[in-house]
């Protein structure tokens, strides 16, 4: 059991109350500090109010928003009704809790399968396990999660898909984002992570795809993920900083 942030104190007081004064809420450690400023949490509650009793995550979003924990709730229910058999109860949280005030945004979401006490982000892995936990994302996301997709007809050219997916995030990457938080700079074709070099996708965006812009492809149509980044991945390993096991999916969703 560890101890809340201080600067927190005030927002777990108030979560506590929405709870209810008979529920428990104990905090485990802290997960992820992502892009959005979001603190994530492993929590183990027990309340009677809302009929959940056992391990679950809490995100906390600083400020008032009043639209963004509807909409993050309501595109989750999405992805568990529109998900084909099986596939949500492996690997989507199912909404718990939500609490909003004029300061902040709350949402407890129940652990998938199991116990996140072995669980790191997508983005703390090492080389080695990233390219093995990205491989068996890219295979649940396709295969399991897709099993009915479709192809577009028409061919795109293979460049349009990077910056259109991105949308307003490809200039934030290109002005800083990627510097100072991926510590990845768009001047350079390629970047060492552990000693391998990887591809640098910021570089492509700042060049206009490189010799990517000269190749199209057929576009699969199905169900994806609206915000895939490194911090709304939870990889749970064998062990810890081991192998790497069963991918957890949170965030966004559309079709």
């Amino acid at each position: 059991m560890a101890n809340w942030p201080d600067e927190l104190r005030d927002v777990v007081d108030e979560i506590q109350a929405a709870l209810g004064p008979e529920d428990k809420l104990i905090l485990f450690r802290e997960i992820t500090y992502g892009f959005s400023k979001s603190r994530v949490f492993l929590v183990d509650i027990e309340s009677g109010k809302h009929d959940y009793s056992g391990m679950a995550i809490l995100k906390v979003t600083q400020g008032n928003m009043p639209d963004g924990m509807a909409f993050e709730s309501r595109k989750l229910q999405q992805a568990l009704e529109g998900s084909p058999e099986g596939f949500a109860e492996r690997h989507l949280p199912r909404l718990v809790f939500c609490h909003k005030s004029e300061k902040f945004s709350a949402v407890f979401t129940s652990v998938v399968s199991g116990s996140l006490e072995s669980v790191e982000p997508l983005i703390k892995l090492g080389a080695k396990q990233l390219t093995a936990a990205l491989f068996s994302i890219s295979k649940k996301l396709l295969d399991e999660w897709n099993p009915d997709y479709s192809w577009r007809e028409d061919s795109t050219p293979l460049w349009d898909t990077l910056p259109a997916w991105l949308e307003k995030k490809s200039d934030r990457l290109l002005n800083g984002v990627g510097e100072g938080d991926l510590q990845i700079e768009p001047a350079y074709e390629a970047f060492s992570l552990d000693g391998e070099w990887m591809p640098n996708p910021l570089w492509f965006l700042a060049n206009g795809g490189g010799a990517l812009a000269d190749y199209e492809t057929r576009m699969a149509v199905g169900r994806l993920h609206g915000d895939l980044h490194g911090y709304n991945v939870l990889i749970r390993m064998a062990a810890p900083h081991q192998q790497v096991n069963r991918p957890g999916f949170s965030g966004g969703y559309v079709t």
